[in-house]
């Protein structure tokens, strides 16, 4: 069996990430959208080849996507994750810009949930829609500025990579022809960054049984929704959630001591 190499793209709605979704796999079979909602609800992936590589490329829903609560999101994330076939060989984790306080909780929720097995290691930031991608000392002056913002989250990621991914929707021949070589640019830029990056993959250990309390708790609120009694529905929804959050915070603080029945909580 023809080995292939995974690739997860995780970030904001509207930072540009079914679109690198698009320039990676050199299609346009994803949905890009500029907006607060997310046009991915689910994973979504194409297979490509580049100089005698495969690859795979998983689009994710989007976070921050106004419809879906944090942890509705994080869960599909994780979940896909866990269903990848031989695991995970790199997440890209997109920004469109600096660093928000959206994208700085978005980015501590996503370290919180699978930070227990060192994803972090094959996580690279990338940075989009930045106009000099090509000038090294432009990309070196806001990797400076992103670091005066936020050191350890900077930190926090194996590299940063800048593309530019402009829209090709466009009737204007002038216009479409170079924003396609800009992405043309920009996908051998990624490409030639994920050649030497790909080497090794990442299982997330122990989501088959988070995935399983979760699962039952979206059931139970699901069951909460559906009955008459709005007196009690709060008071047992929570009593649901406590369960739920006690289950997952005794098995993470096997490997991550400092993860709390709260933290889990405040995601639910």
């Amino acid at each position: 069996m023809t080995e292939i190499k995974n690739l997860l793209i995780i970030g904001r709605t509207g930072n540009g990430k079914s679109t690198l979704a698009n320039v990676l796999s050199n299609t346009e079979n994803f949905s890009e959208s500029s907006g607060s909602i997310s046009k991915t609800k689910n994973f979504q992936s194409e297979t490509f080849e580049w100089e005698g590589t495969n690859y795979r490329v998983f689009d994710t829903i989007g976070i921050g996507d106004t419809q879906l609560s944090k942890a509705t999101i994080l869960y599909r994330i994780a979940e896909g994750i866990n269903a990848m076939d031989g695991g995970i060989n790199q997440i890209l984790f997109v920004v469109g810009g600096r660093f928000t306080q959206d994208e700085v909780d978005a980015f501590n929720l996503f370290r919180l949930v699978l930070h227990e097995s060192h994803i972090l290691e094959y996580t690279t930031l990338v940075r989009t829609k930045f106009t000099r991608f090509n000038n090294p000392d432009k990309c070196n002056e806001d990797h400076q500025a992103l670091i005066n913002e936020n050191r350890d989250l900077v930190n926090s990621f194996r590299k940063i990579i800048y593309v530019d991914n402009p829209s090709i929707d466009t009737d204007d021949d002038d216009e479409k022809r170079i924003n396609g070589n800009k992405r043309i640019q920009s996908r051998q830029i990624l490409l030639n960054y994920l050649k030497d990056e790909c080497q090794s993959n990442y299982e997330l250990g122990c989501w088959s049984r988070i995935s399983l309390d979760f699962s039952s708790y979206i059931g139970r609120k699901l069951e909460l929704e559906r009955e008459n009694d709005e007196d009690s529905f709060f008071m047992k929804l929570e009593n649901a959630k406590n369960e739920l959050a006690q289950k997952v915070s005794s098995l993470l603080q096997t490997e991550i001591p400092s993860i709390k029945k709260s933290s889990w909580c405040s995601l639910l």
